[in-house]
């Protein structure tokens, strides 16, 4: 398979979609051992495993080095290229602020490329850049479009359902429907973990403590936290470990255990320290 470019693409998109990085990795540095030897076209492909990587691993600064490079697609780009590089482009550019140039990535390749799966993932990335806006109501209704298309779909869509039934959560969650994100959430937060990007899956353990908390669950809404917290360390996601970190501060604080408080408030400014030491070695 790995002797065969096209082969190891499949493989390499395998691995990025079943979160095992270790292995893509290393398919990425075999890709890259061959560059004098690629396409045009594979080369662009190389880029775009790495961004989607970079974007798993929450890596922004990684991604955004690659965007010069992301921009042009190929003159051979077939669909699947196009709609990968709009995801990837897209999401770097909703994460930078940079909204409407993002939805116009996503309607440029709408235009030109059909691929149902990749087109539908493009309407969540567009709902996160309007929610992001503060257009609640446009961002639920293009969510709760893809949740529906999708569960239609079967199987083979239940990621892109989960991911969809995430993101509609944190809008109901925002207009107060709290028990109703709590519903959506609850039985989708582990299919959610597995196949969404770290920023959907932080949101939607965010959203399902805070109404669990809000229904006075408190014990639900702490256990939210601890799986939050295992699956920033399996996959070593340290904002996604300081935002729950810093949230649970905050509870212990509500709930007068200021003991408990002050360990996750020391497990936050190490995690700080450490960031702040390998920032000035890189420098």
């Amino acid at each position: 398979m790995r002797r065969r470019f096209g082969l190891h693409v499949v493989l390499a998109y395998v691995q990025l979609y079943s979160r095992d990085f270790d292995a893509l990795r290393r398919s990425l540095d075999q890709m890259a051992a061959q560059q004098d030897t690629l396409q045009p076209s594979e080369r662009y492909t190389v880029l775009l495993l790495q961004g989607g990587l970079a974007l798993q691993l929450d890596n922004t600064d990684a991604a955004a080095a690659l965007l010069p490079q992301l921009w042009e697609p190929p003159a051979d780009a077939d669909g699947f290229v196009w709609h990968a590089r709009a995801n990837v482009v897209s999401w770097l550019l909703t994460t930078r602020g940079e909204y409407d140039l993002a939805r116009r990535v996503l309607e440029e390749t709408a235009a030109r490329a059909e691929a149902p799966r990749s087109g539908q993932l493009g309407r969540c990335i567009q709902a996160m850049s309007l929610a992001r806006e503060g257009r609640i109501m446009q961002a639920c209704r293009i969510v709760r479009e893809v949740m529906e298309e999708a569960e239609r779909f079967g199987a083979g869509y239940v990621g892109l359902a989960c991911m969809a039934a995430g993101q509609l959560a944190d809008a109901l969650y925002e207009l107060n429907e709290t028990e109703a994100a709590c519903q959506l959430l609850e039985p989708r937060i582990g299919v959610l973990e597995r196949v969404s990007l770290p920023e959907v899956v932080l949101r939607a353990c965010l959203v399902l403590s805070g109404a669990h908390w809000l229904a006075g669950r408190r014990a639900q809404a702490l256990a939210c936290l601890d799986r939050l917290e295992a699956y920033a360390g399996r996959y070593g996601l340290e904002r996604l470990l300081a935002e729950a970190l810093a949230l649970r501060v905050r509870r212990h604080l509500q709930q007068g255990e200021t003991e408990r408080a002050n360990v996750a408030l020391e497990r936050l400014r190490a995690l700080a320290a450490g960031n702040a030491a390998g920032g000035e070695q890189r420098a």
